[in-house]
């Protein structure tokens, strides 16, 4: 999350960038393999293979660039300590008073977000629940104004509940 000219995340989500931008670094050789093998098909300007490889070469370069940017400026979110990846935190909606469990996963690695049904939901540090969470020194039964940005919903949660995960 970017947060006054600094990205903030967790120790995973530095160890998940910098193991990102090895594997991103180890495809160089080989887009420039592609790049070489599809410059011997003849003529550049009508080389369908040749443009392929030097867009995925951009993309691969933009990549990094972004990655070794994020890296350069990495803070550590404060409560990382205090709440390891898998931590569940209980939040009860002060208006619904219903009560859900976020277990909380580096921003960087969270692919895909759990089905409430089926467990705890999945929450990084760039939500703004999540933000509450890893920015405030939250403690049980401490009460947090919460602004959803795309809605400009505003109401307080409750940490009702911290099952701190074995880190």
């Amino acid at each position: 999350m970017e947060k006054n000219g600094e990205y903030e995340g967790t120790i995973d989500d530095r160890k998940a960038m910098e193991k990102e931008l090895e594997t991103l670094k180890s495809k160089r050789a080989e887009i420039a393999s592609q790049i070489k093998e599809a410059r011997e098909f003849g003529d550049l300007r009508e080389n369908a293979e040749y443009a392929a490889a030097r867009e995925a070469q951009a993309n691969n370069e933009n990549s990094i660039a972004d990655i070794e940017d994020k890296l350069s400026r990495f803070k550590v979110s404060k409560n990382v300590e205090f709440l390891p990846n898998g931590t569940i935190v209980s939040v009860e909606n002060s208006k619904t008073h219903k009560i859900i469990d976020y277990v909380l996963k580096s921003s960087f690695d969270l692919k895909s977000s759990v089905n409430a049904e089926s467990g705890p939901r999945a929450i990084s540090n760039v939500s703004p629940i999540g933000r509450i969470i890893f920015q405030d020194d939250i403690k049980v039964n401490s009460v947090h104004d919460v602004i959803i940005p795309a809605t400009n919903t505003k109401y307080k949660i409750k940490i009702v509940g911290i099952k701190k995960a074995k880190g």
